[in-house]
């Protein structure tokens, strides 16, 4: 992790950075994250004598060539393992930063119009597609809070990730809505109350008046003095925010053979469908829900109506019987569905 010191657009190079590394080693061909852009090393300098380097290790100054456009001075310069993470960490900075533009600029509206912009404009139809965590970082150093923000956003990632996986249309992400160095301050707690965000501090404490103030606006103020075990509670908050998923436990399967159209049992109702099946793994059992699958793909959940052993109506069939089932809203039975 490094820091800009200066910037500029050479003619003959492009644009060039004068940089120092808080810690690590800088290397031509690092993969980088420099504020919201993505780069390569393509080539370290001797800030004096122009000379190429083939490494910047801690408090050396070096000049880099690499970058698309001029970076601020003060921003910070983070090493990652690849170009696809780059660019995944890239574009949760531009989200990030075009979401707080877009809050700020809706509470700004809503105070103009005299509303509370707690309770926003009563609009259900543009709820998030995921779950947000609001969270304050604080840290030491700018080192620490470096490590810390790449660790967050990492974590993001991971989150995304596994929604996909486990095939969630929502998931969750951070929402860091303030990050800084320094002790715990009043600001902070003012701020994450707005917000029902917690703070979390790495090797900072708060004043006795801030956490007076936090208790009174049960605000948690969560530090610790080993980055992991910060991390940790970071994961335990968001696991605790998540969308919940639901597992399905298949207890048997049946394949429907042969669909039979039987006489109304009552004259007021219309043709009773039973699907000939024979139970291919498992059992079916009367009292659990069940489902159609077609293929991929589920075309029906619901409920049992019948149960039927030969002519009998029964409990449960085991693997290796036939049985005939009805299913109290579902007629549409195929020969090759499963019921499961």
């Amino acid at each position: 992790e490094a820091v800009v010191l200066e910037s500029r657009v050479d003619r003959y190079l492009g644009s060039v950075a004068d940089v120092v590394s808080r810690w690590g080693t800088l290397k031509p061909g690092d993969h980088v994250v420099v504020g919201e852009q993505a780069g390569r090393i393509r080539q370290l300098l001797d800030t004096v004598t122009g000379k190429p380097l083939k490494s910047a290790p801690p408090a050396t100054p070096a000049r880099l060539i690499g970058l698309k456009e001029p970076a601020t001075p003060g921003t910070d310069i983070l090493v990652v393992p690849s170009v696809k993470r780059a660019k995944e960490v890239v574009d949760i900075r531009v989200r990030r930063r075009e979401e707080a533009e877009q809050q700020a600029a809706e509470r700004e509206k809503l105070l103009a119009e005299g509303k509370d912009p707690e309770q926003g404009d009563g609009d259900a139809s543009s709820a998030p597609i995921c779950v947000k965590v609001p969270v304050i970082l604080k840290a030491d150093t700018d080192g620490s809070m470096e490590a810390l923000r790449y660790s967050v956003d990492a974590m993001t990632l991971e989150l995304q990730a596994n929604a996909e996986a486990a095939g969630l249309a929502d998931g969750s992400e951070f929402q860091v809505i303030r990050r800084g160095v320094g002790e715990v301050t009043t600001s902070d707690v003012e701020l994450a109350k707005a917000f029902g965000a917690q703070i979390f501090a790495f090797n900072v404490r708060a004043a006795n008046k801030v956490t007076s103030l936090a208790k009174e606006q049960a605000v948690p103020i969560v530090t610790q003095s080993v980055i992991y075990h910060l991390l940790d509670d970071l994961k335990q908050l968001v696991a605790e925010r998540s969308p919940r998923v639901k597992e399905v436990v298949v207890h048997g399967q049946a394949k429907v053979i042969k669909v039979f159209e039987m006489k109304p049992r009552r004259r007021s109702e219309s043709v009773w469908i039973v699907a000939g099946c024979t139970v291919e793994s498992g059992k079916i059992h009367r009292n659990l829900r069940l489902r159609v699958r077609r293929g991929e793909e589920i075309v029906h959940k619901g409920g049992l109506d019948s149960l039927k052993h030969f002519k009998e109506d029964v409990h449960e069939v085991n693997k290796g019987q036939e049985c005939g089932i009805s299913l109290s809203s579902f007629q549409g039975f195929q020969e090759g569905d499963i019921i499961e």
